[in-house]
């Protein structure tokens, strides 16, 4: 087997070097994307951190202090309605980031957002944000991308929960949760599932076998017919 070359192996590390923020491999998809100048500027104000399960990064009506480039892991955007109650309307995973009021100027967030599964991330406080963004016109562009990519996802959602039934909305919440984690298995509680796919009243039970709330399992779901 030929052995590579001492130029070749450097290269190889440097290329590394450069996808990591704090000695943590960077797997999200919008910085990955950036290039090697914009990455100067936003990786030098990134701090590392764990999101765990139920770790809520955004509150309706609260100050935005940090935005966040999920690693890996699913945010649920919620919509919270006077009377306290919620409905999901997006989800964000690696693909994304949570913060997206700030690069429009605004400095709260209309949107509760919180760790469906637990994860870790990238944070950047709000001052940063807007010092990258005005530095970095790549990552200006792709946030508002991304933006008008949670705008039709949110549009699709509310077609699906008024148009298809259960079986069909939970089919497509777990692809949509599969396409952001990756790998072929998704793990959620069956409590979740309850609540994010049970939405008329008289549905008890779809063909996964979600149980009424209050008992909570982990499930497994495959891509495909198997």
């Amino acid at each position: 087997m030929p052995r590579q070359s001492k130029s070749a192996n450097n290269k190889q590390s440097r290329g590394t070097a450069k996808n990591l923020v704090g000695g943590q491999a960077v797997k999200n998809e919008i910085l990955l994307a950036l290039p090697e100048a914009e990455r100067a500027v936003v990786f030098a104000r990134l701090e590392f951190v764990p999101l765990p399960l139920s770790t809520k990064l955004t509150e309706k009506g609260a100050l935005i202090k940090f935005a966040y480039f999920l690693n890996d892991g699913l945010a649920s955007v919620l919509n919270v309605m006077a009377n306290e109650k919620s409905i999901e309307v997006g989800l964000c995973g690696k693909e994304g980031f949570v913060g997206l009021p700030l690069t429009v100027g605004f400095t709260t967030s209309p949107a509760q957002v919180v760790m469906q599964i637990g994860g870790t991330g990238f944070r950047i406080s709000a001052t940063d944000l807007a010092v990258c963004l005005s530095k970095c016109p790549t990552l200006m562009i792709t946030l508002s991308r991304f933006a008008q990519e949670m705008g039709v996802q949110s549009a699709q959602v509310a077609a699906c929960n008024r148009l298809h039934e259960m079986d069909e909305r939970l089919a497509r919440w777990l692809l949509m949760s599969q396409d952001r984690i990756g790998g072929n298995i998704v793990l959620l509680t069956q409590d979740y599932l309850f609540q994010h796919a049970r939405y008329s009243k008289g549905e008890r039970y779809c063909r996964c076998g979600c149980p009424p709330k209050g008992r909570t399992h982990y499930v497994q779901a495959w891509r495909g017919s198997n």
